[in-house]
């Protein structure tokens, strides 16, 4: 029987996934519940089918129910390869150094052939980005990647708390540095990023790059200063409390 792939993106909008979206919809969240990923667990059981689990902002998870990982869950090893990221949480995102796990449980051709795709389609990682991937065990490292993540965190709340308080509908800003927003009104997401960039000079993401199913959305990084959030949000509230 042929396997199946599920792709699982844990930040909604990730690739413009439909799975992400539905559930970001349904449960007000940006990040995977355990109670979730069981069930798409047993659904790979009883459908002989492998899950691609992206967790590359694992280090943000901050709620109980939310797992840091996906091999927390029973059986997980039998059908889920985790992928993660040392350059999301470090801050070095564009020299990019990432890894995956694959359990030896998974199916013993499915390791043989990922480590061959690897071995022929992959160089290595650069350098410098192994060095800094190395440093970020430090325990200084960890003290500094710690405070940033709660930095940037706080920031996503103060973002995700302005656009409540317009009534926009808002996903994220727990468990993510990103927040998403549905479009005001019926724009699409490249009309709303013209938007946000002539009339309160803010850049945002616009959805419809992540794929169709985000084209309603828009979203917004926490990846900043806490001065440069501040005049975003002040931009925001001057608009809109005039539309009040």
């Amino acid at each position: 029987m042929t396997q199946k792939i599920i792709t699982i993106t844990r930040e909604y909008g990730s690739g413009g996934r439909l799975i992400a979206k539905k559930v970001a919809e349904a449960l007000n969240i940006a990040a995977y519940t355990k109670e979730y990923l069981e069930k798409w667990i047993e659904y790979a059981i009883n459908n002989n089918s492998i899950i691609l689990y992206d967790n590359v902002y694992h280090d943000y998870i901050t709620s109980p129910d939310v797992p840091k990982s996906i091999y927390e869950l029973p059986n997980s090893k039998k059908t889920s390869i985790e992928f993660r990221s040392f350059s999301k949480s470090s801050s070095f995102t564009g020299v990019r150094c990432s890894y995956y796990i694959i359990p030896n449980d998974i199916d013993k051709d499915i390791n043989h052939i990922w480590k061959l795709r690897t071995l022929n389609r992959f160089n290595g990682t650069d350098y410098i980005a192994q060095k800094g991937a190395l440093a970020s065990y430090d325990k200084e490292s960890k003290e500094i990647i710690n405070y940033n993540i709660k930095y940037y965190l706080d920031n996503a709340k103060s973002l995700k708390d302005t656009f409540l308080k317009y009534n926009f509908k808002v996903w994220g800003g727990i468990d993510s540095p990103f927040i998403w927003v549905k479009n005001p009104s019926l724009l699409t997401s490249w009309e709303t990023f013209s938007f946000f960039l002539n009339e309160l000079n803010i850049i945002v993401t616009p959805g419809i790059i992540f794929g169709s199913e985000a084209d309603a959305y828009f979203r917004i990084s926490s990846l900043g200063t806490k001065e440069d959030i501040s005049i975003a949000i002040k931009r925001i509230s001057d608009y809109y409390e005039k539309e009040i």
